[in-house]
């Protein structure tokens, strides 16, 4: 007896059934704008120094403050304009330090290098002239003339020298001698003169203000006459 193979059957639901479509992935929403730093803390430390000495400017930001660049500026007297004098950025912690020495009287500020327009507050520093200052002996016979020299800086040509003793019971310094300062170049000034001492006591060497720099003194210079 034969067998008649018959065909299998399929559903016609099978048939009629789209192969399964992966669907596509979702996009990541956008970012919204970064938080921007909202506000520059500014200190100074000191808040005066002697030529040739340097004052940390220093502070913190507020907002968005991990790493973000910055820009130092300064204006020397008469104050009016300021110019970049150097580039940085706050740390992990949003502090920053610039170090400085200028020569000459400065005010500062600190701001955003991605929005000048976030700055901090204006911090003054004072620079006093330094005065270095000598004597050929420091222990003189009475009458005797003694050479006062030294250095100011930075340069003041033409300026007034004060040599000064201290008076014993006002402990104030009166002028016993002026001598002008001699140009040394631009970082200092140099002076020489001969005073005639006649008193055992402590000496020193002012030189004034000018507009770009504080008063100067010397350390004080021990002379005891025998």
């Amino acid at each position: 007896m034969s067998v008649r193979r018959g065909l299998a059957l399929v559903p016609l639901s099978l048939l009629l059934a789209s192969p399964a479509v992966a669907a596509p992935p979702k996009r990541p929403p956008k970012p919204g704008p970064k938080p921007k730093v909202t506000e520059v803390e500014i200190g100074l430390d000191p808040f005066a120094i002697t030529y040739g000495q340097a004052a940390s400017v220093s502070g913190q930001l507020t907002g968005h403050a991990v790493r973000q660049p910055l820009v130092l500026q300064g204006a020397p007297f008469p104050f009016q304009a300021f110019a970049d004098v150097a580039r940085g950025a706050s740390g992990a912690d949003g502090r920053y330090s610039f170090a400085v020495a200028p020569p000459i009287t400065m005010r500062y500020q600190v701001s955003s290098a991605t929005d000048l327009s976030v700055a901090s507050g204006i911090v003054h520093l004072t620079v006093s002239q330094r005065v270095d200052a000598a004597v050929s002996d420091s222990t003189p016979r009475r009458g005797q003339l003694v050479r006062f020299s030294g250095a100011v800086g930075p340069g003041n040509p033409g300026a007034v020298a004060y040599i000064q003793r201290r008076v014993p019971v006002s402990g104030r310094f009166r002028t016993i001698k002026r001598t002008h300062l001699l140009d040394a170049g631009l970082t200092s000034s140099v002076f020489t003169t001969h005073v005639r001492i006649r008193h055992t006591g402590l000496y020193a060497v002012r030189v004034r203000a000018t507009h770009y720099n504080a008063q100067g003194y010397s350390g004080l210079i021990a002379i005891h006459v025998h």
